[in-house]
């Protein structure tokens, strides 16, 4: 096959290039929405290939346009030449401000303008996203707000277009059977992000209390499948009463809804197989899997997992090619049912759209429901947010999700943060100021909303003053110690005179220990006890109250002083000069 090089200025690729390239070996792999490279390795020799020269050479589908990127020379000396596809070009592009808002096609476009590529999708959801300073690769692939993010789908790269498609290739009616130890086939079951139990949940008519089942979770036909039951919780914010939608109606939403997410493969593991054919060639297994050679990226494959017993709906989602046999060394086949992160991640959108609507129900009300909802939240909340973890394992190793928080008012701010975007809240806020002011100023005593500020009241001292009157403390170690004092202009203070203190009899006295903590039986194997440190000079000790107990804390800035006059004590010493 015809494998063409191309000047690195090259804008029409229809002829035979420079020259025609006759390599050792050329390897073409693809994955779904990720890598796309082709690897030339050359007779021992040869060097007429140049960084950024364009290679054309077949691929599955039809010829494609790759960049030499860099160069390398393999145990043989045989020299090999590592190229990417042209989309990366891409990466030498730059968005300035673009603010895409429409289906895919739009964006797509939006994303690609002022380039030498095309785009098209075929995806009609909607939706807006913000791209600024990066380049059309992080755009599309990579950014928090990416079209694989916002808008979904699958890339398709083919030259010069890019065509973002809802879903890449096509169900062939290819089957086929997993064995154990099989010649060329790797197998990887991955059970992480199996669920077989799912508590639902929506809203009531207020949209913001929880609205559940009563009998709690839909079960999955294949709980029996595994040992364990695996549970999660997966919240449906556009299912609530009102509206037309009786309570019935609502829950027999849930239960439709949880069940469709089984249908989806929630149930089933994520299965990763890698299927090599060169070690399957001479094998009798060969005839049971040389029907994947007919297949393209993005295709649906049929796999019977033999160990769980169940059927599974897998696509090919990365490939290795040979470009000079046209055949495929290698195919990788994984799951199309989203993986746990993926539902979580919806969840989380879900749970923020119902944020976004009980701040809408809440701040536009009067003065007096502000009120109310602000001292219900903690209860209301607490009584139908019920406390689950579950555990879920996967190869970084075991984490807890928060299927259901149980909040409290301490969590309140803290939550909202996370559902709520400081722009959004802050609109809903200014359309009713005075509300939310004289709301929160009649449940708190000591800090007061008023005249754009925020102020702290301490009656010692005055309404408008923010004063630590008592120490600070992060997991018990002092942020803030009102012992300590950092003022040190010399227009706060008079009669300054050299210290007299006899400060290296000071630090002499000073007893150093090593000990272990209580609590953590942490070693520290050098330190002090400040009852000790108290007889030597109680300015060096501070006191906090904890738990109704009141403990000494080392005010360490203040022993800095005595440690530098020390200091200069000692080398003005007659030894100290002489040595």
């Amino acid at each position: 096959m015809i494998i063409n090089l191309y000047e690195r200025n090259e804008t029409d690729f229809s002829h035979n290039g420079i020259r025609v390239l006759q390599p050792i070996e050329a390897i073409v792999s693809e994955e779904l929405n990720g890598d796309y490279s082709l690897k030339l390795t050359m007779p021992r020799g040869f060097s007429d290939i140049e960084v950024d020269q364009v290679v054309k050479a077949p691929t599955p589908k039809n010829p494609q346009l790759f960049r030499v990127y860099n160069t390398n020379i393999d145990m043989l000396g045989n020299p090999v030449f590592y190229c990417r596809h042209i989309f990366y070009d891409l990466l030498d592009y730059f968005i300035e401000d673009t603010r895409p808002t429409g289906n895919g096609a739009l964006a797509i476009s939006r994303i690609l303008d002022n380039t030498p590529f095309t785009g098209d999708s075929d995806i009609t959801k909607q939706g807006t996203a913000y791209y600024q300073m990066m380049n059309p690769v992080n755009a599309i692939l990579g950014a928090d707000n990416s079209f694989i993010t916002v808008w979904g789908g699958e890339l398709e790269r083919d030259n010069f277009t890019v065509r973002m498609k809802s879903q890449l290739g096509a169900d062939r009616g290819v089957s086929i059977r997993y064995r154990k130890n099989l010649t060329g086939l790797r197998f990887v079951t991955d059970l992480s992000g199996v669920a077989t139990k799912i508590m639902p949940t929506g809203l009531r008519e207020d949209g913001q209390t929880l609205l559940k089942l009563p009998e709690k979770y839909v079960v999955s036909p294949l709980i029996d499948t595994y040992v364990n039951e695996k549970v999660t919780r997966i919240h449906y914010s556009e299912i609530k009463i009102g509206d037309g939608i009786s309570e019935s109606q609502a829950l027999e939403a849930l239960r439709d809804a949880a069940s469709l997410e089984f249908e989806k493969g929630l149930d089933k593991p994520q299965v990763t197989a890698t299927v090599e054919f060169v070690p399957l060639e001479d094998t009798e297994e060969y005839k049971d899997f040389s029907i994947l050679e007919t297949v393209y990226l993005g295709d649906s494959i049929s796999v019977h997992h033999e160990d769980l017993n169940i059927d599974l709906v897998t696509k090919v989602i990365g490939f290795e090619f040979d470009a000079l046999s046209k055949r495929y060394n290698k195919v990788t086949l994984g799951n199309v049912n989203p993986k746990y992160g993926d539902v979580q991640r919806q969840y989380t959108d879900k749970m923020g759209k119902e944020a976004k609507l009980a701040v809408n129900t809440e701040i536009s009300g009067t003065e007096t429901r502000v009120t109310q909802e602000f001292k219900a939240a903690d209860e209301e909340l607490a009584a139908n947010i019920e406390a689950a973890y579950v555990k879920k394992t996967d190869a970084a190793g075991t984490y807890a999700t928060k299927s259901e928080l149980r909040q409290t008012t301490d969590a309140i701010s803290t939550e909202v943060s996370k559902k709520v975007n400081s722009s959004e809240l802050s609109a809903k806020i200014a359309q009713n100021v005075e509300s939310v002011q004289t709301a929160w100023n009649s449940i708190s005593e000591n800090v007061k909303i008023a005249d754009d500020s925020l102020k702290v009241k301490d009656n010692s001292i005055g309404p408008d003053d923010i004063n630590f009157n008592t120490n600070l403390y992060m997991n018990n170690w002092p942020i803030f110690d009102t012992t300590i004092q950092t003022s040190s202009d010399e227009r706060l203070k008079k009669e300054i005179s050299d210290s007299k203190v006899d400060a290296l009899s000071v630090i002499n006295s000073l007893s150093c220990k090593e000990f272990k903590w209580r609590q953590d039986r942490r070693f520290e194997e050098l330190g002090f006890i400040a009852q000790q440190v108290k007889e030597v000079n109680p300015k060096f000790v501070g006191e906090r109250i904890a738990e109704g107990e009141t403990f000494y804390t080392l005010d360490l800035m203040a022993i800095i002083p005595y440690l530098v006059k020390a200091v200069q004590e000692l080398a003005a010493t007659k030894n100290f000069k002489e040595e």
